[in-house]
Formats: C-alpha cells, structure tokens, sequence
C-alpha cells in the first residue's frame, strides 16, 4: 500500500504592511532578512528571526522592480528610471511597531543610477571577477529595451552596451520598423564568465524567446568593453513559450535555467551542453506569473495567476505539491537559503545557538527549518512565508 504524500501547509507567517501588488522579494545570504517591495515604491525588511520589521521607507516613487544585497549595501530599481544603492538597514525588529502604517527607518542613500524601466525589467547583479570590492549589474539599455547593458555599480561605467544588437547580416527576424520580432527584454540574468573578459547574459524576450549571449574579446580588436554589440554573439536561442516571458530562473551553479508564460509550459534549458537543448514540460495548469528555484537545483516552484503555488521536482519535472492561500495572482516568489551546517562531530546540538542583539536565539533546528522556508507575495500586496519539507531525504 502506497502511503499518501503529506498535506499541503499553510502559510506559517503574513506579512501585511503592503497596500499594493508585491514587485519585488529577497532573502539575506544569511536568511536573516527579508526584503518586500511593492507597487508605491515602498520597501520592507523584515528580520526572519522574530518577523517584524528592521526598517520600511518610500525608496521610489514608482513601483519597485527589483531589491537586493550586495556587499553589505542594497541595490533598489524602480519603474521611476532609477537605480538606487542605499546602505544596509540595521535597526532591530523590537524598534519598531507592527501595524500596517509602519514607517521605520530609512536607510541612507550611498548613490544613484538613471536608468531605463519601460518594459518592468529587473537589474542582474553578480561580483566582478577582476574586483573583489565591485560588482557588474546587466540593465536593460537607455535607448531600446530589446537590448542590455553591463556596469561596473561601484564607479558606474558601462562596461559593455547594446547586449542583443544583431548585425545587418544576421538571420534574425525583424518587424517592418527594422526592430527585432523579439521584442523587449522581460527579464534577465548575468551568468560567470567562461573565461577572463568572457562575459555571458542570459536574456528572456516579449516573443517567448530566450537567448544565451556570449561576449568574445577576439571579434572586438581584443576589447574587454564594448558598444554597440560588437563582440557578442548568441551562443544559444531557444523558443518553448508563444507569449512573453513572465518568469525566468536561474540555478545557483548555472547550469539550467527555467522559464513560465501565460501558457500552461514550463521550459528547461541547458547552459552546459554545447547543444544546449531546450525541454518542454506541459504542465496542466496554464497562466504563470513567476518562478524560483531552491539552491540545491532540485526543486522549482510556480506561481499561478488563480493564486496557486506549484511545486515541481526540476529533475522529473514530477508535481510536488500545491501551496494554496493567495486569491490573486502570485508574482513573486523566493525561496530561502539551505542551512550547511559548520559543526564538529561530537558537537552537542544543543550548543549550536544563535542569540542576536535583540535576544532571539535559534537553534541549528531552527535554522534548518528557515532554510526550507520559500516566501510568496501576490497581486493583493499579500507576502506569505511557507516551510517546505525536505525534499531531498525523499
């Protein structure tokens, strides 16, 4: 006799101090903090210890596309056409109160970027392989949002722009105002590169399409910038959706990528292989806002526009589960970091605790626990924490 598989949870915790859509979710290296924007332009964080916030400000003053810590700064991206990087916030959760009209404190603004938000594209950020103190932040470009800039965020020069521009020579398909058919960039991603000044960017377009790019100094006079273009090429291109790209994910060793549209598709594609094959999964629910995947690479998770949150083995692409609660669509998903544990054999677990200023202490237990947390927010402005199972004892 087959045993049943376990009943879907409930949300263990909501966050209610937004009044408009969630835009944006993010969760600390550490997990100790969980950032929540939404469409005012506010931003909350919360500490993931006693789940009240550290601190809430007006960071835009249109709606957020994109939060995220770096290098003990955060990096803010609105649909106002700018790129902020404030320092990171560090008042307690204890400080403040817990109503929804909550304020708290503003972190202080360190710089600013002007930037083009016209297709609701978020930044990419990830370190510098030439300087330890710097980051690169890929951006859709000023002018045309088919295409994408790189920057160095620290001293803000464009290393590489026009990211996408083809050659009058190209094969690709263009509309009757010589624009290309794939429209504008949805979403993308940066990935390492292949090698010193081999810059790579991972791009999902309006058409359904998603494009590998692969920069080679060698096809640009041995340049490790440049404009224009020059030097790019599409190393892979891959069409699973009809409709526009609404989610495109990422693993944390990059080795596949997932992507979602308002089809009932789920596309997997293949960064490793030189054939770079692309896999289509047809799901039986159709309409998807978004998608994450756990950083163990064996679990990705679907938001559905009917309020639904679809789990999915990336492997088998085998249903995990449902997560039901939200009554709207599910834009925004982000799972928690997997605890690894540092101990000595021998170690007494009741010795592995953690006390932070405010006195909430958290057992190794306890931290695996949060690390099995994934955190959803809907078009309501409804953020909701969820504790999976381990799926990889399964």
């Amino acid at each position: 006799m087959t045993s049943k598989p376990p009943p879907a949870p409930s949300p263990i915790h909501l966050i209610r101090h937004h009044t408009t859509n969630i835009t944006s979710l993010y969760i600390s290296s550490d997990n100790e903090r969980l950032y929540s924007a939404d469409a005012s332009g506010r931003i909350l964080c919360s500490s993931t210890r006693s789940l009240r916030p550290i601190a809430s400000w007006q960071a835009h003053s249109d709606s957020v596309l994109g939060v995220e810590e770096v290098k003990g700064k955060v990096v803010t991206q609105g649909r106002d056409h700018k790129l902020f990087v404030w320092r990171q916030p560090e008042r307690r959760g204890t400080q403040i109160a817990g109503s929804a009209t909550v304020r708290g404190e503003e972190p202080g603004k360190l710089a600013e970027m002007d930037v083009n938000a016209l297709n609701y594209c978020r930044f990419s950020i990830l370190p510098s392989a030439e300087d330890q103190d710097d980051v690169l932040i890929a951006l859709p470009n000023l002018v045309e949002s088919a295409y994408a800039d790189i920057w160095r965020l620290e001293s803000q020069e464009r290393v590489h722009a026009a990211v996408g521009k083809r050659t009058p020579f190209s094969n690709e398909a263009m509309d009757g105002r010589g624009k290309s058919k794939s429209g504008i960039i949805m979403l993308l991603h940066l990935l390492p590169p292949s090698e010193l000044d081999h810059s790579r960017l991972l791009m999902g377009f309006e058409n359904g399409s998603v494009v590998l790019w692969g920069y080679d100094p060698a096809q640009n006079q041995g340049r490790s910038t440049s404009v224009e273009g020059v030097g790019w090429t599409a190393l892979r291109e891959w069409k699973v959706h009809v409709d526009t790209i609404m989610g495109l994910a990422i693993s944390t060793d990059y080795s596949f990528a997932l992507s979602v549209s308002a089809d009932h598709l789920l596309g997997k594609y293949d960064l490793v292989a030189e054939a770079g094959k692309a896999e289509t999964v047809r799901t039986k629910h159709p309409g998807h806002g978004s998608i994450a995947i756990k950083d163990d690479g064996r679990v990705c998770a679907v938001g559905g526009w009917d309020g639904n949150i679809r789990l999915y083995s990336t492997k088998s692409s085998k249903p995990l589960g449902t997560l039901s609660f939200h009554r709207k669509s599910v834009d925004r998903l982000v799972f928690a970091h997997s605890f690894l544990p540092e101990k000595d054999e021998g170690q007494d677990e009741s010795e592995d605790e953690d006390e932070d200023e405010d006195g909430y202490i958290l057992t190794r237990k306890g931290k695996e626990r949060r690390g099995r947390w994934i955190v959803s927010g809907d078009a309501d402005g409804k953020v909701a924490v969820w504790e999976l199972v381990d799926f990889g004892r399964k």
